[in-house]
């Protein structure tokens, strides 16, 4: 399937061949998926030797799924996905999924089943379901992505009953805009389970449902429940605008220091039992808050002038994001080294996979980057 002096012609092939640590260099050209990352390496667009055209240039598409992720420290770099159903499953510990594009999958984009890692930089649009599901995660970091318009939640958590380890889930840094259900969506399971998500520094905005909502009983068909749910929630320096509610539910969580502006309900909605409503600004819903343990004295009852300070910034980068006309960055790994602390692969022993056709015409580019907090970009 290459065109001239190839090594590998599938990129299957190239992972056979590859060992543990190893970085298998995808050249850029259209590939079928239904690939399984069975061994340690990193699976990568050559936009790891600098040549940030390639994620436009390298897609993968097909497949059900496109990877399949079975190696504990794997990682996956500088995509394009197209189509198919579901991009990314991964059932292994320690990966990571880096400045790639997920555009127009069907179900879920990135399926992580009670494991942990980094998802961190990608970009997605129009999911057929969740851009991010985290099915009983194990500790990971969600940092820096872009997620637009999908079918249901931008990203999906469940909480299955788990008793052990503390699992500590940080969301920080990310937009999760115009979902058909929730930003951000937690949903519990009867037993009190020992997990902690840290929710910080997002962009939450026009959602259809809620900027943040809490479910329980394994419900994910969002009804504004506001879920007492026992697991700690910290949500801290968020922006969330726009939603049909702002947050809802939670019996011990921490929400401080967020704005909640123009949410066409309610802003806050069943915080209550243990949780604290502190240090928050409110503006423009119907209903400021109802049922939740708000701290009068240091809550602001203002407008934020968005317009003014962030929110021309927040509309000039979707629309950017939009347009997808900025660029990738090389993959910066080493800003997570909270979740893991496996030997990184040897990037100086390459596989290379060469593409069965060159790809004619030049793919639209990566998402805008970073504004001022709060307003966190995709990948850059």
């Amino acid at each position: 399937m290459c065109l001239d002096r190839c090594a590998h012609t599938t990129i299957s092939a190239a992972i056979d061949s590859a060992a543990d640590g190893d970085t298998v260099i995808v050249s850029p050209g259209s590939y079928t998926g239904g690939i399984t990352l069975y061994k340690a390496v990193t699976l990568a667009s050559e936009l790891v030797n600098g040549n940030e055209s390639a994620v436009d240039t390298t897609t993968l598409s097909g497949g059900a799924p496109t990877i399949t992720v079975r190696a504990r420290g794997a990682r996956i770099i500088g995509f394009t996905f197209k189509g198919g159903d579901k991009s990314i499953v991964n059932i292994a510990d320690g990966v990571e999924v880096l400045d790639n594009r997920f555009i127009d999958v069907g179900g879920d984009a990135v399926s992580w089943e009670r494991t942990g890692g980094v998802i961190a930089r990608n970009h997605f649009e129009r999911p057929g379901d969740d851009c991010i599901d985290l099915d009983g995660p194990k500790s990971g970091v969600i940092a820096d992505n872009t997620c637009l318009n999908p079918d249901d939640d931008g990203l999906e958590s469940r909480l299955y009953d788990y008793s052990g380890r503390l699992q500590t889930i940080v969301i920080r840094d990310n937009t999760f805009a115009r979902a058909e259900e929730d930003g951000i969506q937690l949903i519990d399971y009867p037993a009190t389970s020992d997990y902690v998500y840290h929710i910080e520094r997002n962009l939450l905005a026009d959602n259809a449902m809620a900027g943040v909502g809490i479910m329980d009983d394994g419900e994910t068909r969002e009804d504004y429940r506001a879920a007492s749910i026992p697991e700690r929630v910290h949500i801290i320096h968020n922006t969330i605008v726009r939603n049909a509610y702002g947050l809802t539910g939670g019996d011990n969580s921490a929400v401080v220091n967020n704005i909640f502006l123009d949410n066409k309900t309610v802003g806050v909605k069943g915080v209550d039992g243990k949780s604290k409503v502190s240090y928050n600004l409110f503006f423009g819903s119907p209903t400021t808050h109802t049922g939740s343990n708000v701290d009068a004295a240091t809550t602001k009852m203002t407008d934020p002038l968005l317009d003014a300070l962030t929110g021309c910034r927040h509309a000039a980068r979707l629309s950017m994001q939009e347009r997808l006309s900025s660029r990738s960055e090389t993959s910066r790994s080493s800003d997570f080294d909270l979740v893991h602390s496996s030997a990184r692969p040897r990037a100086s022993e390459d596989t290379r996979a060469d593409p069965p056709h060159s790809k004619s015409g030049a793919a639209a580019g990566m998402a805008a980057g970073h504004g001022q907090r709060p307003g966190p970009g995709g990948p850059r």
